[in-house]
């Protein structure tokens, strides 16, 4: 028994001896020159002294191909570029192009800087990792996805240090998010940053970049240039940068402009100080697409108090948007836009695009367009549609709105806060403007529609049915005639424009010239909406101050409060027509000259609206009526007071074809009603019977130089 006990034994050594020298040669293969410098984390050390970083060494001196080409496949690894030796710095020469796979980190420690030669790139499709130091430098490349800090180019910003390459080697990777994050230095940007990599984020944590005063390019100031080109001309093929992500930034002098870019949002931005717009959308140059589906939010715009001598742009508005589609502004400001020549646009927005593009679905909400020396938005162009703001402050401008001649249509303006702007509250020559359910206060002129002569100085040389014809006259597109007005300056009457047969010739629809008469281009802001308005005047007792002008026709204005205007509550000019003026309250207007409600022109319906004011003093009216086929109809004076001369209706000599019916006077007739002289239409005065308090004026028909006198 013991004897096999000593044989178990003598087998067992025998078989571990066996295992142990199986194994051997795998020891052994662990000893060789790619062992990991840390076996747990797969660390491999890449050696500084290596003449080129990309290139594989005969002599195996582990440079950066080296390693890769020994770890293969191996996962996890690490390749780690550590600061060595007593210099600051630690220089890995990379001259040859190199590629890091997926497999394989890269980490690079602080004082280690790898310098790419030009001509070279250093591609990392894998992990990297480095603190906010200077890891990159030379004048290659560096290509990887991912986040990148503009300090592993350049280092930390101090203020002065100019970090222009810096920022634009960021962005030239595709799938990209760049970070800002010294939040108590500025990074100096001298020239403009090409965003040009579809699926860009910016994100600034409340850094400042700080725009150095140039001409570069012609452009004053720096900015983010987003565009599907990498360079500063336009190419028509080149596919829009798409999926632009800018948060968080601040900046000075520095702006930001969209180009050929679809799908982007800026949140969170405030930029201040700035020469040129603050933001762009839009290229007045040919060639461009059309940016679209833009999105501000949160984003504060100011201009300098004061401007250098030279360089000096020539337009100073906070937001320029020349040609762009679906773009939203939310709870943004635009700030002291000032001018340095009187030629100067110092506009809050400017919606400006030029023929070769439109505005279309331009949207600001909960914005404030404060203290510009000119408009707080500026419509002009060839043509802004769809368009507007709702819930905004407009002020200390010295028109609130301006929508121009050339504005467009369909402009909406809605729960706005407009006040204290030096001129006009809203000044329109837009068609189809909408203007509702705002509070305008304090403004020289509220609300102003108007009727504007685009071109003069034209005469007939064709003399066709239907046409008007000027050789050489018409050379703008199409689209900035048809719907505008010929207006004939020799017999005063109108025709509308209906097509551009060609530079010399225009369609119309009616025949409305003769050969050497005299005509105009008309727009005018037909077909607008005033509607549920509260209007408040600065009782000052200065001559000028209306609440709602109108000098266009088909307009709709209803259920307005107008209070306290030195001038009218509500007028209509002599070349109107077709108005409907309903529903209104108006009371307490101050100057003795003028009428609560001036009817001039034609066609128009004064129906159910309501005067509520003492009226006076001598010489004020009620209601003033001029012109002819007016109705006045279901009106009423309530509470009120008439002092010496004035008169709650006055139907003036120029009046003619004047219906009144169902209005409500509460005082004695002798004081109501004020006809034309007695030679005009003597015969049409009321009887005496008919004259007591809270007396309802029957139906009647008043004809200028006529007698009838319907029941």
């Amino acid at each position: 028994m013991g004897e096999n006990r000593k044989d178990r034994t003598l087998k067992n050594r025998i078989l571990v001896l066996a295992c142990l020298f199986l194994l051997l040669p795998a020891c052994r293969q662990q000893s060789n020159s790619t062992k990991p410098d840390n076996q747990q984390r797969h660390e491999y050390h890449v050696d500084a002294a290596a003449p080129d970083q990309g290139a594989a060494t005969t002599s195996g001196e582990r440079s950066i191909k080296d390693l890769i080409n020994q770890i293969g496949d191996t996962p996890n690894a690490t390749l780690v570029l550590a600061h060595t030796g007593p210099e600051n710095t630690t220089t890995y020469s990379l001259t040859t192009s190199v590629t890091v796979p997926l497999n394989v980190k890269v980490k690079i420690e602080q004082g280690a800087l790898v310098d790419i030669a030009n001509d070279a790139t250093f591609t990392i499709n894998s992990l990297f990792e480095a603190g906010l130091y200077q890891v990159f430098g030379g004048d290659g490349t560096v290509s990887f996805e991912g986040v990148k800090y503009p300090e592993w180019f350049a280092g930390r910003p101090d203020g002065k240090k100019n970090f222009t390459s810096a920022i634009q080697t960021c962005l030239n990777n595709p799938n990209t998010t760049v970070v800002f994050s010294n939040t108590s230095s500025n990074y100096v940007v001298d020239l403009q940053l090409v965003v040009h990599q579809s699926n860009t984020t910016i994100i600034g944590h409340g850094a400042t970049l700080q725009g150095v005063l140039t001409e570069a390019e012609g452009i004053y100031q720096a900015m983010f240039y987003v565009s599907g080109t990498s360079g500063f001309n336009p190419d028509p093929q080149a596919d829009p940068v798409t999926n632009i992500r800018i948060l968080g930034l601040m900046g000075r002098n520095f702006s930001i402009g969209f180009f050929n870019a679809t799908d982007c949002t800026v949140r969170d931005v405030r930029l201040t100080e700035s020469i040129g717009p603050n933001i762009s959308a839009g290229s007045a140059s040919p060639g461009w697409r059309t940016p679209a589906r833009l999105h501000f939010e949160n984003i504060y715009c100011s201009g300098r108090t004061t401007l250098p001598d030279e360089p000096t742009p020539n337009a100073h508005c906070r937001a320029a948007i020349t040609g762009a589609e679906d773009v939203s502004f939310i709870n943004c400001v635009f700030k002291n836009a000032i001018q340095a020549t009187s030629a100067d646009l110092a506009d809050g927005v400017d919606l400006e695009p030029n023929n070769n593009t439109t505005n279309n679905n331009i949207w600001f909400v909960n914005c404030k367009f404060l203290d510009n020396d000119d408009f707080g938005i500026d419509v002009n162009g060839s043509g802004t549609y769809n368009s507007g703001a709702t819930g905004c402050e407009i002020s200390g401008n010295d028109v609130g709105v301006y929508l121009r001649s050339d504005a467009g249509e369909n402009f909406s303006i809605q729960d706005c806060h407009i006040h204290n702007n030096n001129l006009y509250g809203i000044y329109t020559t837009s068609p189809r403007t909408r203007i509702v359910n705002n509070r305008l206060e304090n403004n020289r002129e509220e609300i102003y529609l108007l009727r504007r002569t685009l071109v003069g100085d034209g005469t007939d040389n064709l003399g066709a049915a239907n046409k008007a014809g000027h050789t050489g006259f018409f050379t703008e597109p199409e689209a900035y005639y048809v719907g505008r007005y010929v207006y004939n300056t020799t017999d005063k009457s109108y025709a509308l424009i209906t097509a551009k047969d060609s530079d010399d010739v225009l369609s119309i629809n009616a025949d409305l010239m003769e050969i050497g008469e005299g005509f105009e281009i008309h727009t005018s802001a037909d077909y607008s909406t005033v509607m549920g308005n509260v209007l408040y005047g600065n009782n000052d007792g200065s001559d000028a101050h209306d609440g709602i002008k109108c000098e266009t026709s088909f307009c709709l204005i209803s259920g307005n409060i107008i209070d306290y205007m030195q001038m009218y509550g509500i007028s209509t000019g002599a070349y109107t027509s077709r108005c409907l003026i309903s529903g209104n309250i108006v009371r307490n207007s101050y100057h003795p000259s003028y009428s609560h409600i001036l009817l001039s022109g034609s066609h128009h319906t004064l129906d159910g609206n309501v005067i509520s004011s003492t009226l006076g003093p001598s010489g004020a009216k009620g209601i003033h009526v001029t012109g002819t086929h007016q109705k006045v109809l279901n009106n009423s004076c309530e509470g009120c007071q008439l002092d010496n001369g004035s008169q709650y209706v006055e139907l003036s000599n120029w009046s003619s074809c004047v219906e009144m019916a169902q209005n409500n006077w509460d005082a004695s007739l002798g004081h109501a009603l004020n006809f034309a002289p007695a030679e005009d239409v003597s015969s049409s005065r009321p009887s005496a019977a008919v004259t007591s308090a809270n007396w309802r004026l029957p139906r009647l028909l008043v004809l200028r130089k006529s007698s009838l006198l319907l029941p």
